[in-house]
């Protein structure tokens, strides 16, 4: 890794320190424990350099990854750490760090190699359901689900879940009118590179999913995961979507009228292109692809997401985007979310053409 990848990589676990992912106490210290023993920690630099040797991965998303590695192991194999309340304080990360690297640096390498993040949170398909209800009411659906993580969008949207409450700035908080209505999907898809069935997944899945300062929202987690479990209509698909050659994902899938991509291009955006046109080519004609993603519209091409903004600088950079025949195929900002948890929404820059899209219900 050259220097100029070093110092960006060291750049952004400084950026995230002062502007920690949910303002989570635990990952700040964690970063500034990084930041402040960047220069005499040469396992760690060696470490970072092996990675992005392998897999070169933006700075932004190393950051992201590199903690919930972190968290997988403190989870599943520092049983004599009292995580997170052990590790509040800088210097108690500094310690730990040092543990890591000496005990678990094959892990860690290994895991920030291979593994993608798999934040499934369900509140983040309140804007997708908004949208299908707009612009569908009454017609059964048929949705595909790409990066399906733990696989709760779908199944919590057949069994009419309800979300946690949201702040709502749309106007006439229309959000929140769409998302009361039940939808009617009566054929599902997801698809994921990993079964959300395997232990191994769940293990992942569960030390992606919370920030530390959530972790007394475990109970309530597993307790959802229990409620969903029950739905049989989603039917799954075990492929790796950047594997897929030429869009072309599978013949033998029938048209679904959306595909929805919740926080999965951002880690994969050189694959942008490959992805959206997998998701084109199982859509039937008047179907949409719904996107989820810390991104802007592109600039040079309508049809594209540009990435590498400031997640945590700022607030409602995590946007809801959709895109089809009924768009002309150009990408329509829909929705923007205070961060990544969905718990306040307000109107995209195209809020308005979708509202002259949609047909409310009387």
């Amino acid at each position: 890794m050259n220097n100029l990848n070093n110092s960006a990589i060291l750049a952004e676990f400084a950026e995230q320190a002062k502007n920690s992912p949910g303002g989570d106490v635990y990952i700040a210290a964690c970063y500034r424990a990084v930041e402040q023993t960047w220069e005499t920690k040469d396992k760690l630099r060696r470490l970072v350099e092996r990675v992005q040797a392998k897999r070169n991965l933006p700075p932004q998303y190393f950051v992201n990854l590199f903690f919930r590695c972190l968290q997988y192991i403190e989870m599943n194999y520092r049983t004599a750490v009292d995580y997170p309340a052990d590790l509040s304080s800088v210097k108690s990360w500094i310690k730990e760090l040092d543990i890591i690297l000496n005990d678990h640096a094959q892990l860690l390498e290994k895991l920030i190699t291979t593994q993608d993040t798999t934040t499934t949170i369900y509140q983040r398909y309140a804007g997708p359901k908004a949208i299908l209800e707009g612009l569908w009411p009454d017609k059964t659906l048929k949705v595909a689900d790409f990066g399906c993580g733990g696989n709760y969008g779908l199944r919590g949207i057949i069994s009419n879940q309800p979300f946690n409450p949201i702040v709502d700035h749309t106007p006439h908080k229309l959000l929140s009118e769409l998302i009361k209505s039940p939808l009617n999907i009566t054929s599902a898809l997801a698809i994921d590179k990993d079964n959300p069935k395997s232990s191994k997944a769940k293990k992942w899945r569960l030390s992606c999913s919370l920030y530390p300062s959530e972790f007394s929202q475990m109970p309530a987690l597993l307790e959802f995961e229990r409620k969903i479990s029950h739905v049989r209509r989603v039917k799954f698909l075990q492929q790796d979507l950047q594997s897929v050659k030429n869009g072309n994902l599978n013949n033998k899938i029938p048209g679904f009228d959306c595909v929805i991509m919740s926080t999965l291009l951002y880690q994969i955006p050189s694959d942008q292109e490959k992805i959206m046109a997998s998701a084109g080519g199982i859509l039937n004609p008047d179907g949409i692809i719904i996107v989820q993603d810390f991104s802007l519209k592109s600039n040079n091409k309508p049809s594209l997401l540009q990435f590498g903004i400031g997640w945590f600088k700022k607030p409602f950079t995590y946007r809801t985007f959709m895109m089809g025949k009924i768009t002309n195929w150009k990408l329509l900002e829909i929705f923007q979310w205070n961060n990544g948890r969905c718990k306040e929404v307000q109107a995209g820059e195209d809020f308005n053409q979708f509202r002259s899209m949609i047909k409310l219900k009387a």
